[in-house]
């Protein structure tokens, strides 16, 4: 490590100030690694920023902290905690501390049991944290049948003609389950609910599930093993036939290698689920193996369900030897109707450009736009450079016509306002915000909306959103969320004292902001193009 990066972080610079200039000038990474490792964390930011380094090199600074930005955020949440054993995170590695972090994901469940008695961690090193949890864990005992399985909070939702039932428990832990199932039996989030398959007083699989957005992370069976095959067909009607369930989220929590995943499931029942719940799609086209038989069902099937993002994953996942096939296919389903975003997703990803190109050119005809053939002469030069030809016709600079291709600024359709208010859902639900916040959107200065955006402490948010791409309204809008969290936390009582540049709230506020759209960007990239 550079002396000059090993005396910085012995300073502590990055505790309160903004280490940006730091990153750059005395580092010597550049302005776009140290904006990036700014977003995740500025107290962590020299940290981040010297873990960016391949071999002491910085040059793909920004492609390393990319790639590994779910790590660093993973390790920053588990630095803010408090009652946790003592470490300082400027002797870790990158690897070192991710570690911790997967230690942690064990330590916790034995320390945040409810019938666990309240321990100081602070005053323990990690080996001996992590004994005591295992300890703890190998303790744990399934007991099989329990008497009462079904507590008060516990319902019946649909029962089989063999006895097996499943269970709804509104309460994101259950001590019966713990009892019968031989693992902590709590969910992932504090604002979701069990899910249960029970038969004669024993439970055989647990699922976490969320009431209102209705996802599950955890499907496990018993003593936080995968589920074994003979459950498989109660979990399919489960998450193909209950109507409760939009999403799987099993790729994350603790040890999601031990969750039962789509890919488990037979050719069939995958065809099977796909035919009872669309709204699976997309797990199903991340989690199969043969894509292009998945693909061709998806058309045969649901064509309206086509959309420009699942248009997107199609042809990101399917073989290569498939994706011109699968362009094709996508031409010839909307034809003239093609957006400039499924023209994007088709070149991108598919082999033969000039061929796809030709045959959008030619279905298209005369509906073909102008952003139609700066997309095409993006990917193949079928225009001949046409960016400064067509931006003279629209009389932009072409400057200005290349940014149209990374930003779609906002309008006030109604696709423009559905994709706001489902950011603001999706903001709301990671922040654990359940009151109604009211949301306005101004397309014209007002006299108290002398920045971007504007808190009305309790009651209202108003952002300034014309002209503006959807990222930036996006992040405006986390960032007054978050001080609106803070504020029903009794942390924030006066946005402008409480909330001045440099302040701890403005700097938590900045940096959940930046996680948030990240974590939004993941699944709807779109908004970076």
């Amino acid at each position: 490590m550079k002396p000059v990066i090993k005396r910085l972080l012995r300073e502590q610079l990055l505790l309160e100030k903004d280490n940006r200039e730091i990153i750059v000038n005395k580092m010597g990474l550049s302005q776009e690694a140290a904006d990036l490792a700014h977003s995740i964390s500025n107290k962590y930011s020299l940290w981040i920023a010297k873990e960016s380094a391949i071999d002491g090199n910085y040059d793909r600074s920004v492609h390393v902290i990319r790639n590994k930005i779910d790590g660093f955020k993973k390790i920053i949440e588990l630095f803010k905690i408090q009652n946790k054993p003592k470490t300082d995170i400027n002797t870790l590695s990158y690897d070192g501390a991710y570690n911790l972090h997967s230690i942690w994901a064990y330590i916790k469940d034995w320390v945040y049991n409810p019938n666990t008695p309240s321990i100081n961690l602070t005053n323990m090193t990690w080996e001996d944290a992590l004994e005591m949890s295992i300890e703890w864990h190998n303790s744990l005992k399934a007991n099989g049948k329990v008497s009462n399985i079904l507590d008060d909070n516990s319902k019946i939702i649909h029962k089989f003609p063999n006895g097996y039932y499943w269970a709804l428990t509104k309460s994101n832990y259950c001590a019966k389950s713990h009892e019968s199932m031989g693992h902590c039996a709590e969910a992932t989030r504090s604002d979701m609910y069990l899910l249960r398959l029970i038969k004669n007083d024993e439970e055989f699989v647990t699922a976490d599930w969320h009431p209102t957005y209705k996802y599950i992370i955890q499907l496990k069976g018993k003593q936080n093993q995968k589920p074994i095959p003979k459950y498989y067909p109660y979990i399919l009607w489960l998450i193909s036939e209950s109507g409760i369930i939009d999403e799987l989220r099993t790729d994350e929590g603790y040890e999601p290698e031990n969750n039962f995943q789509l890919s488990d499931l037979s050719e069939n029942d995958i065809i099977s689920l796909l035919v009872k719940n669309k709204k699976l799609i997309q797990n199903i086209l991340s989690s199969y193996k043969d894509k292009f038989l998945i693909i061709k069902k998806i058309f045969e099937l649901y064509p309206d369900s086509i959309t420009e993002r699942v248009i997107e994953q199609m042809m990101d996942v399917v073989e290569k030897e498939y994706k011109d096939i699968v362009a094709n296919m996508v031409i010839k389903l909307k034809g003239e109707d093609l957006s400039f975003k499924d023209i994007l997703w088709l070149l991108k990803y598919g082999n033969n450009k000039n061929d796809i190109a030709h045959t959008i050119i030619k279905v298209k005809g005369d509906k073909i736009t102008k952003m139609d053939k700066i997309m095409i002469d993006k990917f193949t030069k079928l225009y001949k450079g046409s960016f400064s030809k067509i931006a003279k016709e629209l009389g932009e600079n072409t400057t200005n016509i290349k940014q149209l291709l990374r930003e779609r600024l906002l309008t006030k359709d109604e696709r423009d306002v559905k994709d706001i208010a489902d950011f603001v859902n999706f903001a709301k639900d990671y922040l654990g915000i359940t009151d109604d916040i009211k949301i306005e959107l101004a397309y014209e200065r007002t006299p108290d909306l002398k920045t971007y955006a504007y808190y009305r402490i309790g009651d209202l948010i108003k952002v300034y959103v014309k002209d503006r791409n959807s990222g930036d309204i996006f992040r405006s809008l986390c960032h007054e969320l978050v001080h609106h969290l803070q504020h029903l936390e009794g942390r924030l009582t006066d946005p402008e004292k409480d909330g001045a540049d440099g302040s701890d709230l403005e700097n938590e506020a900045n940096s959940k902001a930046g996680e948030i759209l990240r974590k939004w960007g993941k699944l709807h990239s779109e908004i970076y193009q």
